[in-house]
Formats: structure tokens, C-alpha cells, sequence
């Protein structure tokens, strides 16, 4: 008899959620039609009735299907979490992490993700890239990029106080952990301005 393992499917679903709907689907009945000889592979992904049953346009719609996939992920049986896609959204960012923190396998299916999860899991260069970009910039477009980013900030906390409710520790730490990055690199970007 052959072993089992349950895969969980990640892919993005933001945006045209139909088209990526169909992509998943197609990817789930590949894996369904082309059978393992030694394995039985069960893919899995609850996003996709969730994204049938609710609104993904609605934030508070959208926060539960995302809530309700975390919760799955953490605790059904979960072998291994796959990455489709042509990159890695915020929702499969907090799938990868839930997915270490459960010691479930990561494995990145097409180049994207394989790019995308090789710059997650060694953001060094591209963090420093990135600072060094926006440290070159005008006195104009550097008010512009914090007042901005205290914008996102405030919306941040905003969504985490209006949706504390509904999310668990997990989301509530992304979301802290997103907010505070975005202050910090407004507190950054106003020191290096305040030296200019």
C-alpha cells in the first residue's frame, strides 16, 4: 500500500482571484492526475473554498478565509507546504512562516517562488540594496516616502485594532511586526534626512 502526504497548495490569490482560482485548480488536478508510484499525494488547499464562499474584495471577509487557511495549516496534518506562482504574496509569506514554526517542509514549484523564497530566506543584500536606493533621493521625495510610510503605519494599527477580534496570535504578530517595519524605516529614512 502506498504512503500518504498531504500537501498544502500556496499560491496568490490577491487580485484577479478568479484566474488564480483556475491556476490552482489546474495545479491540484495535476498533482491528482499524475500519480506518484510510491506516494499518494493529497493536495490540499482551503483557501479555495473559502475564496467561493466569501468576498475577497470585503477586508473582514478576506481576513477570516486568510485565518481560517492559517488554522489549517497549523493544525491538520500538514506534510509539506507548496509554492506556486510567479512570486510569493504577504498571505504565503505568513504560510511559510507558520509552516517553520510547525516544522512543515517548504518547497518552492516553479521559479518564482524558488527566487522569491531564496531572497526571504537571505534578505541581506536586497535590504541594503533598497536603503541605499532610497537614501539617494531628493529632500521632496524623501517627505513624501515618510509621510507615506507613517500612512501604512497608522492603517496598519487601524486594521489590527478594528480585526483583533477575529485574528490569531500569528496574524496579530505580522501584522505588528509589518507595522513596526514600516516606522523604522520612516524613523530611518527622517534621521538620514535631518544629516542631509
Amino acid at each position: 500500500m502506498k504512503q500518504s502526504k498531504i500537501v498544502y497548495i500556496a499560491h496568490p490569490v490577491g487580485g484577479n482571484v478568479k484566474e488564480k482560482l483556475q491556476k490552482v485548480a489546474k495545479i491540484t488536478r495535476k498533482i491528482l492526475i499524475d500519480k506518484h508510484p510510491d506516494l499518494n499525494i493529497i493536495p490540499v488547499a482551503p483557501y479555495f473554498l473559502y475564496c467561493h464562499s466569501l468576498d475577497d474584495d470585503i477586508m473582514d471577509e478576506r481576513l477570516i478565509g486568510m485565518q481560517s487557511s492559517f488554522d489549517f495549516l497549523s493544525k491538520a496534518k500538514v506534510d509539506e507546504l507548496w509554492l506556486y506562482g510567479e512570486k510569493i504574496s504577504n498571505g504565503m509569506i505568513s504560510e511559510i512562516e507558520l509552516a517553520d514554526k510547525s516544522n512543515i517542509i517548504v518547497v518552492a514549484k516553479t521559479i518564482g517562488t524558488h527566487n522569491a523564497l531564496k531572497e526571504l530566506r537571505n534578505p541581506t543584500k536586497k535590504e541594503s540594496e533598497s536603503t541605499e536606493r532610497i537614501f539617494s533621493l531628493e529632500d521632496e521625495e524623501f517627505r513624501l516616502i515618510e509621510n507615506a510610510l507613517e500612512y501604512v503605519y497608522g492603517r496598519k494599527m487601524e486594521m489590527l485594532v478594528k480585526n483583533r477580534s477575529i485574528m490569531n496570535d500569528h496574524n496579530i504578530q505580522q501584522t505588528i511586526k509589518k507595522a513596526n517595519e514600516y516606522d523604522e524605516l520612516r524613523t530611518k529614512i527622517h534621521e538620514r534626512n535631518d544629516i542631509r
